[in-house]
């Protein structure tokens, strides 16, 4: 079993490769990417990424136009902590990020894949997991199921979410392939989260690899 990150947030990344021991890679692993931007890049195959970025956050992040993503660690930053564009740094990103997201979709396609979701519209992005934020309605996350079905006939949409500040909607039906899994917010409010309530996610998909060795791009665990 794999695992992939569609976001929202960092903590995906950060526990997946705590919990593996292997990092990941996909596009999602270090942006701040509302459920929207995270679908439309999946389904265009990231065609507007990096292209055009503005700043926000008085300078010291910066947002995609055409997605809403926030670019939070891709960027070097002056003396005074705002960011700094430079065509060459566009490229770099760009490239960097297609990259990534050739690796997400030849991963996928191995299978089986656990995708995760934490957090829920993070319309937003920024680079803060304990933001309150809109209900998150069922058909939304059914429609990243649907993306994500393009790329791998052999997975689960892990969608992990603070039940006290990112509500869920039940407009329809949710998709089969998805599992909810509702967290406390972290006593620490640190951005890494709670590893314990991480171990327990990631422990019903797959156990914690002692050791674990690289295939073709994929992590597996390696027998004793």
């Amino acid at each position: 079993m794999q695992f992939l990150s569609v976001g929202g947030y960092c903590q995906v990344a950060h526990q997946i490769q705590r919990y593996t021991g292997c990092k990941t890679s996909s596009p999602f692993d270090w942006l701040v990417s509302p459920i929207d931007g995270t679908i439309k890049i999946i389904e265009d195959d990231g065609e507007g990424l990096a292209r055009d970025v503005k700043t926000r956050s008085n300078g010291k992040s910066a947002i995609c136009a055409q997605y809403g993503v926030c670019y939070h660690h891709e960027f070097i930053r002056d003396k005074d902590g705002l960011v700094v564009f430079s065509a060459e740094a566009l490229l770099s990103t760009r490239a960097k990020l297609l990259h990534k997201l050739r690796n997400f979709r030849a991963q996928a396609r191995m299978g089986p894949v656990t995708f995760i979701r934490f957090g829920t519209f993070a319309h937003s992005a920024d680079a803060n997991p304990y933001l309150s934020d809109e209900p998150m309605p069922f058909s939304k996350l059914n429609a990243l199921a649907v993306a994500l079905e393009a790329m791998s006939r052999d997975f689960r949409l892990a969608v992990v979410n603070h039940d006290s500040i990112w509500p869920l909607h039940a407009d329809v039906a949710l998709d089969e392939r998805i599992d909810l899994h509702r967290i406390e917010v972290s006593e620490s409010g640190t951005w890494e989260g709670d590893d314990a309530q991480w171990d327990a996610i990631l422990g019903q998909y797959a156990p914690r690899p002692d050791r674990a060795r690289k295939v073709r791009g994929a992590y597996v665990r390696q027998e004793a």
